[in-house]
């Protein structure tokens, strides 16, 4: 197509303040379509209507409508959610590993630098002393629970953030799927470098003392996890609500 009122259609990302995605992770959603261009002396008009939307994406329902908001130059096509599924950013996990999660805690998992130790008449390798347990202060005690974890829903928005300031914690996942991980470094909490993990089924988390963490992030089905942490006096839970502009949307697609 070409002239002065054809249609670039071109999702794309917009900064910090609000979540834009491609138009194919819409399939279950309306989709809104904002075209936008300056012109000093011309204002943008509304009309609504429903197109077949095969014609943007395969996706989507063909009964699905389009709010078009034209200009007179070229305009740009920004696709995005309802407002209650905006959030900061936008992040895509990555896999955890040791050295990635080393400023957070420890990855609770077999590997080939762990001291390994053959017990019980050489029927069992035991992969020693692999996350630091750190309980003790005001008088603690070490507990030992099993956390059942519901999935978020979709799309995968963080909002909370938590920390324990008296003592480690440590989930172990029991039923063999993958889940999330957010943390964050001791001190003062910076929305801006919260860091999101892929765990894999066989891979434990253990939150050094002070760390922050989002809770358990079950995926696709309720999980169950074993979890060590500790018990006794004090206050042992802070937890920060982050605002719509720090909140962050979770990328499962890549």
């Amino acid at each position: 197509m070409a002239g002065k009122n054809s249609l670039k259609v071109t999702p794309i990302m917009m900064g910090e303040s609000a979540s834009y995605w491609r138009l194919a992770e819409f399939w279950k959603l309306a989709v809104t379509v904002c075209i936008s261009i300056l012109k000093p002396t011309s204002k943008a008009t509304a009309t609504r209507f429903s197109i077949p939307m095969w014609i943007l994406s395969s996706r989507l329902p063909a009964t699905d409508s389009i709010t078009i908001f034209r200009c007179y130059w070229r305009p740009t096509v920004i696709l995005r959610t309802g407002e209650a599924d905006m959030a900061g950013r936008v992040v895509t996990p990555n896999p955890l590993t040791r050295e990635a999660f080393a400023p957070y805690g420890d990855v609770i998992e077999t590997h080939d630098q762990a001291r390994v130790l053959e017990i019980n008449q050489g029927y069992t390798r035991r992969f020693h002393d692999l996350a630091k347990v750190d309980v003790a202060a005001q008088g603690g005690r070490t507990l030992i629970n099993i956390f059942r974890s519901i999935p978020l829903p979709s799309p995968l928005l963080l909002e909370v953030m938590e920390r324990h300031p008296l003592s480690s914690q440590a989930f172990i996942p029991l039923n063999q799927r993958p889940y999330l991980v957010a943390v964050a470094a001791p001190g003062e909490l910076d929305p801006r470098e919260i860091e999101v993990f892929l765990a894999g089924p066989h891979q434990g988390v253990n939150y050094h003392k002070g760390t922050w963490h989002h809770f358990c992030l079950a995926l696709g089905e309720v999980s169950d996890f074993l979890v060590v942490d500790r018990g006794g006096e004090g206050d042992n839970c802070d937890e920060i609500s982050l605002s719509s502009d720090q909140a962050i949307t979770i990328n499962l697609e890549d």
